[in-house]
């Protein structure tokens, strides 16, 4: 009879069991060490078959009796775990902006790590051995974090496991890219994460055989039912798949490739100049540049008007919301008047608050002038 067995995260074997008790004795293997043979319907570790009355593989092997296999968790339990999870973490991100809204207000780029470490110790330490491998949402499904083995992992394996799911939707945050996505490293850190994001989703619906994605993959993980018991059937990530995400990632290249190209052209040179100059603002801390035209018909021929949008979030609370507003006008006139004086209407909203990933608010005040109307304010404002 042949044996196989899971070592290091792969498939070995088929062995004897003779070369089995020769492994054993050489300490290369243990009685937690995953086997199967033909006709088992899962992995069991290969303490199921030794003599009762030995800690080891000695005489004959016993006869194999196949437990219930390890059933994977799907789809709708998996995203079902994910939403009460979310829910819970932006319960706690809410909870803590009512508590220190101001406080929270001046973090800026912090903001979104902040949230990073909550979710991290939310997963990290749930999803271990501390507590069965079930964050309050697995344990609603019925579901668990195991290894091949069966087992829970620990509190590091997990954690890992976490950053390689979580970071992404961290590092997406427009408050941590700002304006570097007008540069090259800026895209290409843009496509990266996007490639990432993709590579997740993409396996989370496609891998049907174990449903492990990225997370999974890298750190020798499965999502399991718990009603089940026993090590896990571990089973070897389709070729194909390989094949689509190269695909993923060419095209995620090329739309790196196509945005740094577009920047070069048209109008986006001029609005990204005026994005930088509000954003050396000490004060502002994220500022976003648009431009746009509005056609009106009537009677007459139709009308073209030009407008331009600017969304400035303030680091912490200003002290006069309306003051605030016209220094981003006063920036504008004074550094990037030809730009403005261009436009029919100008458009500046200022906000303040938090974004923390898990959890964001924020107190805007808004104002549509055209630039003569906004010179004026502003003049009117520095008079004595």
């Amino acid at each position: 009879m042949n044996y196989f067995l899971w070592i290091d995260g792969a498939q070995a074997g088929p062995y004897t069991w003779a070369q089995i008790k020769a492994m054993f004795a050489e300490k290369s293997i243990s009685p937690e060490t995953p086997f199967w043979q033909e006709g088992m319907a899962g992995w069991q570790p290969l303490s199921t078959i030794f003599d009762p009355a030995s800690s080891g593989p000695t005489g004959a092997p016993k006869p194999v009796v196949d437990l219930n296999p390890r059933l994977f968790g799907g789809f709708f339990r998996r995203m079902g775990a994910m939403v009460v999870d979310s829910i819970v973490l932006g319960l706690i991100g809410s909870l803590l902006g009512l508590a220190f809204f101001d406080a929270l207000s001046t973090l800026g780029a912090v903001g979104p790590l902040l949230g990073l470490v909550i979710a991290t110790c939310y997963f990290g330490f749930q999803n271990s051995a501390l507590c069965g491998g079930q964050t309050l949402g697995k344990r609603i499904v019925g579901i668990q974090v195991v290894d091949v083995e069966g087992k829970s992992i620990s509190p590091g394996r997990s954690i890992a496991r976490y950053l390689a799911f979580g970071l992404p939707f961290f590092m997406g945050n427009p408050m941590l890219l700002g304006s570097s996505l007008a540069s090259l490293p800026g895209l290409l850190l843009c496509g990266l994460v996007s490639f990432w994001l993709g590579t997740i989703a993409y396996l989370f619906v496609f891998n049907l055989p174990t449903r492990q994605s990225l997370h999974d993959l890298l750190v020798h993980t499965y999502v399991v039912r718990t009603k089940t018991r026993g090590a896990v059937t571990p089973s070897k990530l389709w070729l194909g798949h390989y094949a689509v995400l190269g695909l993923l990632g060419s095209l995620m290249l090329a739309m790196v490739c196509a945005g740094y190209l577009l920047i070069q052209w048209g109008p986006f040179p001029q609005l990204l100049a005026i994005q930088r100059t509000l954003q050396a603002d000490p004060h502002v801390g994220y500022a976003s540049v648009s431009a746009g035209k509005n056609y009106s018909f009537g009677n007459a021929a139709p009308r073209e008007s030009r407008s331009l949008e600017v969304t400035v979030f303030w680091n912490g609370k200003p002290d006069n919301m309306d003051d605030a507003v016209r220094s981003v006008a006063d920036t504008l006139i004074s550094k990037a008047h030809d730009e403005v004086s261009k436009q029919d209407l100008v458009d500046i909203q200022v906000s303040y608050g938090y974004n923390i990933g898990i959890a964001s608010s924020s107190v805007s005040s808004s104002y549509s002038h055209s630039p003569e109307e906004w010179e004026k304010i502003v003049s009117d404002s520095s008079a004595p």
